[in-house]
């Protein structure tokens, strides 16, 4: 088991280096579905003070709403002398369902280069190392969210506590989204849909500043 989880590991890091826009050799498996890996720079590498996100979270089984999760980026941070790259200071906020108690708000200092780009949950640094995700695989892929439509990725991950064959988050992900560029997650049982955005202050859904690499 500890050999097939760092097998995972390994595999997540060539993919995430390929996705930041470095040249690497794809991994025969995916070779042989697509003979080249598209080049996506996600948002979050070159993001600005004031973009944010926001998201529907419901119950995929019955449709229950659990509530709302947004993002927004309040400053990066230019690193000097390191090649870490930028930093950025996130504001996560939940919001329950309208009525109900329990909204949390917390600050995260975020590096892409140590963090990678799949937006955390709000309490993922106190999860157990196996309830996080671990890359599986990756495709191309052309999704529609609400009659709009966007070009960008299929990522599909496995959570480690429940086994390596069934896929417990599935992540959309497009350039042309803010933040982390995810229109659609599936995590363990929970839809999230993008339902706001803003690349800057005052901007709101609508106003791209650039699509996918």
């Amino acid at each position: 088991m500890k050999t097939l989880l760092l097998s995972l590991i390994v595999l997540e890091s060539s993919l995430l280096i390929a996705l930041s826009g470095l040249a690497v050799w794809p991994p025969d498996w995916l070779q042989a579905d697509s003979p080249k890996i598209p080049v996506f720079r996600p948002p979050i590498d070159d993001a600005e003070g004031g973009e944010r996100v926001e998201y529907k979270l419901s119950d995929k089984k019955t449709g229950r709403g659990i509530g709302f999760l947004s993002y927004k980026i309040l400053k990066a941070i230019e690193i000097e002398g390191t090649n870490l790259g930028r930093h950025f200071e996130i504001e996560i906020v939940f919001k329950p369902p309208s009525g109900s108690a329990g909204r949390k708000q917390r600050l995260i200092l975020h590096s892409p280069h140590a963090h990678g780009f799949f937006p955390p949950v709000f309490d993922e640094d106190q999860l157990p190392t196996g309830h996080r995700p671990v890359l599986k695989s990756i495709r191309s892929a052309t999704f529609t969210l609400r009659t709009r439509q966007y070009d960008g990725f299929e990522i599909n991950s496995v959570l480690p506590a429940w086994g390596v064959d069934e896929v417990r988050d599935r992540v959309w992900l497009t350039g042309k989204i803010p933040v982390f560029g995810v229109v659609r997650r599936e995590l363990d049982g929970v839809v999230w849909e993008m339902i706001d955005y803003a690349w800057k202050l005052g901007q709101r859904g609508g106003q791209k500043r650039r699509g996918a690499r």
